[in-house]
């Protein structure tokens, strides 16, 4: 009957799911949201700006930056902050010779000062502390860890939770921990990907200046450029790279095996570049997919409608009609395995 002819050609040409596929769905991590406090973040390289400033808006704080020594001091005198996140190794005025400049400042109210170094050792924590500031954080941090720092020195409570998307990989990507990486950025995804795009060209052109500083013999810079590329592979999740530099300092400071880990150090900075490239194609892959299946879903709204049509042709037994809406609904089909290979 006309009812089983129908329920027979929606078996055949009807779409069951997508014909692009569906979309993986994410999970979510818990973030905590800290009450409203003005931060002044003292970092003068882009890329850990914008990592440490986009976690730190996303637990509720609002974040002014300055990009060195001089432009802090200016900014206290003129603003009132209830914290400072400083860098340590900056140009002009360091953290430690900044924090001092702060300290001398005739305030009433001053505010706590958080030392961001990529240096863990005890001998630069300690020096931290007798420059004035009242505590220390390793780069890259731990936003957990933050979180506590943020919470002992604004003597704040935690306010509410929220949900944020865990960006998830469908495969393994050597020398990145992406997902953490990603982690400290709330789960910015797009923000990520242009700093690891910017991480591409930085690290080669410090690279460069690491090279140059070793032919010309100079120590200080070599060892400012290992320790900011230290700092920068760090906060994009490039552990490889991180612990390299920080062997390639060694080696700097006590002049041995320099050239055999410079060539460690070069390999995995490429590794990680072509880590970089997979995960942008992967993403523009997505994307693609992203806008398939918004046509998929027009597809399947547009054919929904064809075969309507066709229901009512065939309960009034116009067979002209129904023959010319299966006509289209094959050749419909026809198209779209030919273009899509389906």
């Amino acid at each position: 009957n006309q009812s089983m002819l129908f329920d027979t050609i929606v078996n055949i040409f009807g779409p069951k799911e997508s014909i692009f596929g569906k979309l993986s769905k994410n999970d979510h991590i818990n973030h905590h949201i800290l009450p409203k406090a003005s931060v002044l973040l003292v970092e003068d390289n882009q890329i850990n700006q914008e990592i440490t400033r986009e976690y730190l808006m996303h637990i509720g704080l609002d974040v002014t930056i300055a990009e060195d020594g001089l432009e802090a001091v200016d900014k206290v005198q003129k603003e009132k902050f209830d914290l400072i996140l400083m860098d340590i190794q900056m140009p002009f005025l360091d953290g430690y010779q900044t924090t001092q400049k702060i300290r001398e400042m005739s305030q009433v109210n001053q505010p706590p000062i958080i030392a961001i170094t990529a240096n863990a050792i005890t001998a630069d924590k300690e020096k931290a502390l007798r420059a004035g500031m009242n505590d220390y954080i390793t780069k890259p941090f731990d936003p957990e860890m933050l979180i506590e720092k943020m919470r002992f020195w604004l003597k704040r409570d935690i306010a509410e939770h929220c949900e944020v998307k865990k960006w998830e990989l469908p495969f393994e990507v050597y020398g990145l921990d992406a997902l953490n990486a990603c982690k400290r950025l709330g789960g910015n995804e797009k923000l990520y990907l242009e700093l690891l795009k910017a991480f591409v060209d930085e690290s080669k052109n410090i690279f460069r200046k690491i090279e140059k500083g070793i032919k010309k013999r100079e120590k200080e810079e070599v060892l400012s450029e290992l320790h900011k590329l230290k700092g920068l592979s760090g906060n994009i999740g490039a552990d490889g790279v991180m612990k390299l530099s920080e062997f390639m300092e060694q080696a700097v400071r006590e002049q041995y095996e320099q050239d055999i880990r410079m060539k460690a150090l070069q390999a995995e900075i490429q590794g990680v570049h072509q880590s970089i490239q997979l995960i942008i194609n992967h993403t523009i892959e997505k994307s693609d997919s992203k806008v398939n299946q918004g046509l998929a879903d027009d597809l399947d709204e547009f054919m929904s409608k064809v075969f309507q049509k066709l229901k009512v042709a065939l309960e009034h037994f116009n067979y002209t009609e129904s023959s010319r809406l299966i006509t289209g609904i094959i050749n419909s089909r026809r198209d779209l395995d030919e273009k899509y290979g389906k």
